[in-house]
């Protein structure tokens, strides 16, 4: 689904549990640029104006003026869906994960 889209919009509410991080990851690991809220934990995973745009929690004319001016820019759109791809490879694959787990675990 996300490889069918063209940008990916998260809507949530105030929250302490980074929601919508999976979301935003997959669709950045599939090169698709993403609208996120301005909530604590989801903002540490992107670059705004760089692999996506971030808009005030709760402001609904905000989202949608996000998502379109992603879908009228296409090569704006594109070039922030690789930066994205490209950001989940170097900072958030498994191997990374798993070694930054490791670490943890030694150091105990």
């Amino acid at each position: 689904m996300y490889g069918r889209g063209s940008v990916v919009a998260v809507a949530t509410t105030p929250n302490v549990h980074a929601s919508g991080l999976t979301v935003t990851l997959e669709a950045m690991a599939c090169g698709r640029p993403v609208v996120i809220p301005d909530t604590p934990g989801l903002t540490d995973y992107i670059v705004p104006g760089e692999t996506g745009l971030v808009y005030p929690v709760g402001d609904e004319d905000a989202l949608a003026g996000c998502v379109r001016k992603l879908l009228a820019d296409p090569v704006m759109a594109a070039e922030m869906g690789c930066a994205g791809r490209r950001r989940v490879e170097n900072e958030y694959s498994t191997e990374l994960q798993a070694a930054r787990l490791a670490e943890l675990v030694l150091r105990m």
